[in-house]
């Protein structure tokens, strides 16, 4: 299945490139696409350093979040709850405001490079940077 086919059965519609970059990079991860329950649980998982192993995900949403949650910043890429309640909110570019304090079972994930072969940074805020960078702290 291609890109335009999944969003077309799916009736996704992309904001801007951004956003489909972001959908780009895990579409083909979904249970809807793959069949594979563990394969989002399990990327997302190594991705921000959790163990997701013995988890479903509940919710995956592109572009917005549709389960009553509210993202720590605004035009999320992609939403993902997981069964055990943590949940990721993923975007493609670095707000302009500063990092706010996400509660106990949030994660921010960054896809900031082009590739998730780039550098992985983590902070003890629960926030990750996919990178082909080194991020500056004093910039975020």
């Amino acid at each position: 299945m291609t890109f335009e086919e999944f969003l077309e059965i799916r009736d996704v519609k992309i904001k801007n490139k951004e956003h489909e970059r972001i959908a780009k990079l895990f579409f083909l991860y979904f249970y809807s696409v793959t069949g594979d329950k563990r394969l989002l649980p399990d990327l997302i998982g190594q991705l921000i350093s959790i163990d997701l192993s013995s988890v479903v995900t509940k919710t995956a949403c592109l572009n917005g979040i549709y389960d009553g949650s509210i993202a720590p910043y605004e035009d999320v890429d992609l939403y993902i709850r997981f069964e055990n309640d943590i949940r990721v909110f993923i975007y493609g570019k670095i707000p302009e405001n500063n990092n706010v304090i996400l509660r106990e079972n949030e994660h921010v994930l960054f896809v900031l490079g082009g590739s998730l072969h780039g550098k992985i940074n983590r902070d003890v805020r629960r926030y990750t940077y996919i990178c082909n960078w080194t991020y500056n702290e004093n910039r975020i």
